[in-house]
């Protein structure tokens, strides 16, 4: 029994990080200079393939709008190969969108992570090879943006940015997430001294 306990410790632990990642890759478009091309910006910074970001961005995007999503049964790879039938379907069924627009909370490690929901981040349209990882080099065949990328949501990520709204977006209005991160730092502070 102590086996399938964390195993489900670790299913959890495994989304979590990979959301965290998702809204770390989101966060970071607020740090690339004006005028920078974002992908080999990410590519510099981070060391890994726009599409990757993008995939990373695009889940976190869909757990901020429907966090129950990671308590579904679902896989990462089987979430983001198949988020736009997802956000379709959500569409008509009203009444599943609803429940699944409620926050989670998750123990991974024995510390719960609660995940609220958001819907101020639009879900990006397009397809994405499922491995996660396929690429973390620079691909020379690609100078500009990769196809398949939703340019509408590339904009308004971009637009948000300039506005100084886009931890806004990620994190809500009230950036309780931030707040109490800022606030740890203080204490931790305050205790080293």
């Amino acid at each position: 029994m102590l086996i399938v306990k964390e195993e489900l410790s670790v299913r959890n632990l495994n989304f979590v990080v990979v959301f965290h990642r998702g809204l770390l890759y989101l966060s970071a478009r607020n740090l690339a200079p004006v005028g920078v091309k974002i992908n080999d910006w990410f590519n510099k910074e981070f060391g890994v393939s726009y599409m990757v970001v993008l995939l990373y961005q695009a889940f976190a995007c869909l757990i901020l709008r429907y966090p129950r999503l990671m308590v579904c049964g679902l896989t990462f790879n089987q979430i983001v190969k198949h988020k736009d039938h997802i956000m379709t379907y959500l569409k008509d069924d009203t009444e599943l969108a609803a429940q699944l627009a409620v926050a989670v909370n998750l123990a991974a490690q024995n510390k719960p992570i609660d995940i609220l929901p958001s819907a101020s981040l639009p879900v990006p349209k397009g397809k994405f090879c499922v491995d996660a990882d396929y690429v973390y080099e620079d691909d020379p065949a690609s100078d500009d943006i990769p196809s398949g990328v939703d340019m509408n949501w590339e904009a308004s990520l971009e637009a948000a940015r300039k506005n100084g709204q886009l931890l806004d977006a990620i994190y809500g209005a009230e950036k309780t997430e931030q707040d109490d991160l800022e606030t740890l730092l203080g204490e931790l502070e305050v205790t080293n001294k």
